[in-house]
């Protein structure tokens, strides 16, 4: 089965935003910076209150960390995607990126999931495939925990979309149940097409 499309900056730029969106270590970052400046704000506070006995100074301190905890949450989210996608385009801004952005082609075959380009190649096991996720707009096959194949859904019909990953599925989870795997080294690319 295969699947054509091309991978565009936008698409890039949802990729990541979905990655930092999702990924627990991303989660874990942001409820620590939602709660870091509150509590040194606080902190700040209480020692003030202590080394000047003031309780209403405590009491000042404990609103601002509430205040700023609360007010903070969405909006440290809103400037890390900001920032995800403004350092993306700088980063890709640099160069043609023509392994990046362009025509692709997306192969599923019982072993493996190629990707091919007027510029390259790359294909991967799917006993490699850590996961496959849809949203709204794009198809995702991890290949690794921070990477993925993108299928945009607006590009294909919804037909050929259901079908690809339908078969992409299928590969994957065949693959996840045979755990006779061996190491790639010891087993032959598939042969050039």
């Amino acid at each position: 089965m295969i699947i054509r499309f091309d991978e565009t900056m936008e698409g890039l730029i949802a990729f990541q935003r979905h990655h930092y969106a999702t990924s627990p270590s991303q989660q874990k970052s942001r409820r620590t910076q939602s709660i870091l400046f509150p509590a040194i704000l606080f902190t700040v506070f209480t020692v003030s209150a202590v080394l000047q006995e003031s309780p209403l100074m405590f009491i000042v301190g404990a609103a601002a960390a509430l205040m700023i905890f609360f007010s903070m949450r969405g909006k440290i989210d809103a400037m890390h995607l900001d920032a995800v996608e403004k350092q993306t385009r700088e980063m890709f801004s640099e160069g043609e990126n023509k392994v990046v952005f362009g025509p692709r082609e997306l192969e599923v075959t019982p072993e493996f999931l190629v990707k091919r380009s007027p510029v390259h190649e790359f294909i991967v096991r799917w006993s490699a495939v850590e996961r496959i996720v849809e949203t709204l707009d794009y198809g995702y096959i991890y290949w690794c925990g921070v990477a993925a194949h993108q299928i945009p859904k607006k590009q294909v019909s919804k037909d050929e979309y259901r079908a690809f990953m339908e078969a992409a599925k299928s590969a994957w989870e065949a693959a996840k149940a045979t755990k006779s795997q061996t190491a790639a080294s010891s087993l032959p690319l598939p042969p050039d097409s």
